[in-house]
C-alpha cells in the first residue's frame, strides 16, 4: 500500500470513529411539583434548550429525587436550601449553582376549620413531609407562636398524600407548600403561618456535583439561560404562560397565579448579585437557616457557606 493510500485510509478510519461516537449524555435534572419549577418546563416547551442536552426528570416526592441524585441517576436537582445545608457533609461535592426563587408565602402551616388559633394546636396531629423543608417550616411556624415540636404530635405524610390526609381528618394541621397550600385554602383551611414572615429563609436552588459542573457546564448554563427566558416570558405575557404551566400542575390558572404570588422569582441579574455576595441577603438567609437548624438539632455544625456557592454556571448563562 502506497504512503498516500495509507494516509487516506487513516483519515477515513478516523472519520468513521468520530462518526460512530455516541452523542454526549444530556444533563439530567430532577424536578418536584412546585409552581416556580414550571418555568423550566415552559422553557423546554418553547425550545429554549434542546431536550437531548437538558433532560427534566419529574419526581413525586423529595425522597425519590434525592435517592436518584445520590445514586447518580440524575446529575442535578432543584431543591430547597434546607436540603443543601443539611446534606452539606454527606454531599460535600455538591454546589448551589442557580437560584430560582425564594418563598414569600408559598410555604405555610394550615389548620382544619375547627382550629382558629395557633394556641389550639397543642396536642394536635400536625402533618409534614419527612424532610428538611417540612421540619424547617414546622419549627419556624411553631416558634412564631411560642410552641415547640414537643407540643404537637408530628405525623409524617409524603406530599402526594397530604391533601387526602387532611380531607380525611387524619391530621389536624399541615406544614406544606404550593400548590397544596392553595388547595387547602379552597377547602376552608385556616392559615396560621406562612413564609412571608421569614423572607430568604426558604430558597429554591439548583444543586449539582463538582464533576457535573466541570463536564456539563455548558448544558447547565443552557438550562439556566432557558429558565431566565421563560421567566421573562411569564412576566411579559403572564396569561399565555400561566395557561401552559397551570395545566401541568393540575390546578386552574387562577390558582396557579395565586400560588406564584407566594414566591419572589429571581432572574439572572438577581443571581449574579446574590451568588457573588454583592447582595448579601442570600448569605444572611443561609446563615439564619443554619442557626435555626443548629438549635433544632437538624445539623451538628454549620457548613462553609462560601464553599457551597458556585457562581460559574450563572456567569456562563449570562454571556
Amino acid at each position: 500500500m502506497s504512503k498516500r493510500l495509507r494516509k487516506i485510509v487513516t483519515i477515513l478510519a478516523a472519520a468513521l470513529v468520530v462518526g460512530c461516537e455516541a452523542p454526549p449524555e444530556p444533563v439530567r435534572v430532577g424536578m418536584l411539583v412546585w409552581p416556580p419549577y414550571e418555568l423550566a418546563h415552559l422553557a423546554q416547551h418553547r425550545g429554549y434548550f434542546e431536550t437531548d442536552r437538558v433532560e427534566l426528570v419529574d419526581f413525586r416526592t423529595p425522597a425519590e429525587m434525592v435517592r436518584s441524585y445520590r445514586y447518580g441517576i440524575i446529575d442535578a436537582m432543584y431543591v430547597t436550601s434546607q436540603f443543601a445545608l443539611t446534606n452539606a457533609d454527606s454531599l460535600a461535592d455538591s454546589r448551589i449553582v442557580h437560584l430560582i426563587d425564594f418563598s414569600y408565602g408559598g410555604d405555610a402551616l394550615l389548620a382544619s376549620t375547627g382550629i382558629r388559633d395557633a394556641s389550639e394546636l397543642e396536642g394536635k396531629r400536625v402533618g409534614m413531609e419527612a424532610g428538611p423543608l417540612g421540619a424547617y417550616t414546622m419549627i419556624r411556624a411553631l416558634e412564631d407562636h411560642g410552641l415547640a415540636r414537643e407540643d404537637v404530635e408530628i405525623v409524617f405524610v409524603d406530599t402526594p398524600y397530604q391533601l387526602d390526609a387532611f380531607r380525611a381528618g387524619r391530621i389536624d394541621a399541615l406544614a406544606t407548600y404550593e400548590p397544596t397550600r392553595t388547595q387547602l385554602l379552597e377547602l376552608g383551611a385556616h392559615e396560621l403561618f406562612n413564609s412571608r414572615a421569614i423572607p430568604l429563609e426558604i430558597i429554591d436552588v439548583l444543586l449539582a456535583r463538582d464533576e457535573v459542573i466541570e463536564t456539563k457546564a455548558v448544558m447547565l448554563a443552557e438550562l439556566v439561560r432557558g429558565v431566565d427566558r421563560a421567566l421573562a416570558d411569564y412576566r411579559s405575557s403572564p396569561d399565555e404562560s400561566v395557561a401552559l404551566m397551570a395545566s401541568r400542575q393540575g390546578i386552574s390558572p387562577t390558582a396557579f397565579e395565586e400560588a406564584m404570588d407566594g414566591v419572589r422569582l429571581l432572574n439572572l441579574e438577581d443571581n449574579l448579585a446574590l451568588l457573588s455576595g454583592n447582595d448579601e441577603r442570600l448569605k444572611r438567609g443561609l446563615v439564619r437557616q443554619c442557626d435555626v437548624m443548629l438549635q433544632a438539632g437538624m445539623i451538628e455544625s454549620a457548613p462553609d457557606i462560601e464553599r457551597l456557592i458556585d457562581i460559574r454556571i450563572v456567569e456562563m448563562a449570562d454571556e
